[in-house]
């Protein structure tokens, strides 16, 4: 059995693999099982794409439709992840075959990667095993702190001014309740026969005071609505002056 040239391991030991979890097309352990209507085991892309127009089962000849194709069982399914393979870029060994695809993405230290500023379009690429040194000197991940910051205090402006508008709009149905109780109370108070007009000057002097209060409180809940958007508008704006220079600075080393 020959490993393929484009895979990023290889079997421990050859010989001490069951014949009957092998495809007989790729000679491999079968990767993605699936068994044919006649019971015969291949890998899933190996089978799928053997014999055209008309398939037939590579191994008794027999014609089958691929949509009766259907998975290996769970207990021949552990048996293959079960194997024990060896990573050919850092030569780690005895590995399970389950476990090859997060250690080549997550744990090889030989896998290349790309720098983690790779979204605001770092080129750097290379082994896991240098990238810590490649962040030391990063003039990218300086940048993506950088905007980061910008990122969480443009969040919480935008937070805070969510919190006094919605201040503001509780203090408008307030104000809104108060001008409609008073104009209640100026009309029951008018139909009532001689009515008291020392009392009615003073409820409506209070009403006054009260409208007035909450007006104050209103204006000054606009104000810290106004100067937070302004404060949001400056932190966006440096945001975007960063990237300008960044792109200067990037054309530069161009």
């Amino acid at each position: 059995m020959a490993n393929s040239t484009l895979s990023p391991y290889e079997y421990m030991d050859d010989t001490s693999i069951d014949s009957d979890l092998l495809c007989s097309i790729c000679r491999e352990p079968c990767k993605e099982p699936y068994y044919t209507p006649c019971d015969h085991l291949f890998c899933r892309q190996c089978i799928t794409n053997w014999g055209g127009s008309r398939p037939s089962c590579p191994n008794c000849r027999k014609s089958m439709a691929r949509n009766a194709l259907r998975p290996a069982t769970r207990i021949v399914c552990q048996m293959i992840n079960n194997l024990r393979v060896k990573c050919k870029q850092c030569g780690q060994q005895n590995l399970l075959r389950s476990d090859i695809d997060d250690h080549i993405h997550s744990i090889c230290p030989k896998s290349i990667v790309p720098c983690s500023s790779v979204n605001i379009q770092c080129p750097w690429i290379g082994q896991r095993d240098q990238l810590a040194e490649h962040l030391v000197h990063c003039m990218f991940g300086f940048l993506t702190s950088t905007t980061d910051e910008f990122n969480v205090n443009s969040q919480n402006f935008k937070r805070k001014l969510e919190e006094i508008e919605g201040k503001c709009k509780q203090e408008e149905i307030t104000l809104n309740g108060m001008i409609e109780d008073m104009n209640e109370t100026i009309q029951t108070t008018a139909a009532v026969k001689n009515i008291d007009l020392s009392t009615l000057r003073s409820k409506l002097d209070d009403s006054k005071r009260d409208i007035q209060s909450n007006t104050k409180r209103l204006n000054t809940l606009e104000q810290q609505v106004k100067k937070m958007k302004t404060e949001s508008e400056y932190v966006q704006h440096e945001i975007d002056h960063t990237d300008k220079q960044f792109e200067q600075h990037e054309r530069f080393d161009q």
